[in-house]
């Protein structure tokens, strides 16, 4: 996956070498940049000028993913083809391929590998090995600056991308790139633009001498030769000299070796290495990364630890919302309930004044209201009353209701009054209560009426 923003950072006994780049609307452009001389090493370990010189680089970068580049003289590097399996399956078979040309044991080493192209049946894989202790020596000086390392590159492939960014490469055939930088010759073979080969001769400090171009031309005339017998012979051959100064010695030897015109170009011309290897960072996908499991076991113990404490912060700060959230409630629920009490208190004394007014205006209402009187609801009762049916008991009960009682001539004329009764607007229930027989025969009856219910 693509970053907005890396930085690439290149690390020899004798410069660092950083560049920042930020990403922004498909261009990258750098924030920061530059290049120390470290001064010599004593007993391998840098003195104290050399560690207060990379105590110079700037703040900024500590706040960017940092790919660390280890030099071609600290790396195994080797382009393999390869059938076209998984991924798992090809991590297998790289490692296997650096234990056969590795001179180191395959514990002592990390390994790494990209894959440059791929087809239904091959794959071309660029595969690259360095002794962990090597890495582990680089990248603590880095991370003393605190410089967090997100992964380890090799600057040969960083040069490389700033070559195929200059548009300069030949897309004719073949082509034999030789690159010379602070005194270490390093070699790129492609076609069309697809690296097939890479190797590293080593520091050569004195390439002005005829005899020591002469030796390390034919050094790169049998690479060139190794590739022919390999891949066959190409219909095109093309060699340019990428470097810092002058080598005319040494390119007029190469051109007599291989018997190939020699380009020449300058290094000056593009981007640093570190440039380069920030912008493969930028690029993303899947890329060589020397970082040791030991270093990606802390990394990943102290990302647990820092996400582990991030939600032990926010669960407490989140119990401390609810916690003042809740307190805070509850004196707001505490103080809002004495404000009712106490506006309670204060209309405590009108309200019942209200309420004894309304009582009063309602007794006044039920006493002069005539609708229930005992005369109107006789009246009622005696429309509804039949013929052989006599009342002997009246009893009104002002608000409530009346009991009614009397004797009838049979218990039909009975059971008509009470359904007469019911049947009246005045009265919302009609009750009978217990019938018996005169000694003169006749059924005696009680009632007990109710009046509606009156607010």
């Amino acid at each position: 996956m693509a970053k907005d923003i890396a930085t690439g950072i290149l690390l020899t006994p004798e410069v660092v070498e950083w560049t920042a780049l930020r990403q922004s609307k498909g261009r990258s452009e750098v924030f920061s940049d530059g290049r120390i001389a470290l001064p010599p090493f004593v007993d391998a370990e840098p003195d104290a000028a050399a560690v207060s010189l990379l105590e110079k680089l700037p703040g900024a970068i500590s706040k960017t993913s940092v790919v660390m580049a280890l030099p071609s003289t600290q790396l195994l590097l080797r382009i393999l083809e390869l059938p076209a399996v998984d991924p798992e399956e090809l991590a297998d078979m790289v490692e296997l391929q650096v234990d056969k040309f590795s001179p180191f044991p395959i514990d002592q080493i990390v390994v790494s590998h990209e894959v440059l192209a791929r087809d239904e049946n091959d794959c071309t894989v660029l595969v690259a090995a360095a002794k962990e202790k090597v890495i582990d020596e680089a990248g603590e000086e880095l991370k003393q600056q605190g410089l967090r390392i997100e992964r380890i590159d090799a600057a040969l492939l960083g040069r490389w991308k700033t070559i195929v960014d200059s548009t300069k490469l030949s897309m004719e055939g073949r082509e034999t790139l030789v690159i010379i930088s602070d005194n270490m010759v390093e070699v790129l073979t492609h076609e069309t633009g697809n690296l097939i080969a890479l190797s590293c001769l080593g520091r050569i400090s004195d390439l002005d001498d005829p005899e020591a171009a002469v030796e390390v031309a034919q050094e790169v005339a049998h690479l060139m030769m190794g590739v022919e017998v390999e891949r066959g012979r190409a219909r095109a051959q093309t060699v340019t000299l990428w470097s810092e100064g002058d080598y005319a010695s040494f390119s007029t030897a190469l051109e007599s070796v291989s018997g190939v015109l020699v380009h020449e170009c300058s290094l000056r011309d593009l981007p640093s290495v570190s440039h380069g290897v920030a912008l493969r960072a930028l690029s993303g996908g899947g890329l060589l990364d020397l970082t040791p499991d030991a270093w990606r076991r802390t990394a990943s113990s102290s990302r647990t630890r820092r996400l582990m404490l991030v939600s032990a912060l926010v669960i407490f700060g989140l119990w401390g919302l609810l916690v003042g959230g809740g307190l805070g409630m509850f004196a707001f629920e505490k103080n809002r309930l004495h404000r009712l009490e106490a506006s309670a208190a204060r209309w405590l004394e009108p309200a019942n004044e209200v309420r004894r007014l309304r009582l009063q205006v309602n007794m006044i209402e039920r006493y002069t209201d005539r609708t229930y009187s005992a005369l109107e609801s006789l009246r009622e009762i005696s429309q509804l009353q039949p013929e052989g049916v006599d009342l002997t008991s009246f009893t009104y009960r002002k608000g409530g209701g009346m009991d009614l009682a009397g004797d009838a001539d049979s218990g039909q004329l009975v059971n008509q009054f009470n359904e007469s009764l019911n049947q009246s607007p005045l009265f919302v229930d009609v009750k009978s209560g217990t019938r018996t027989l005169t000694s003169k025969g006749r059924h005696r009856f009680s009632f007990d009426i109710k009046f509606p219910e009156i607010e």
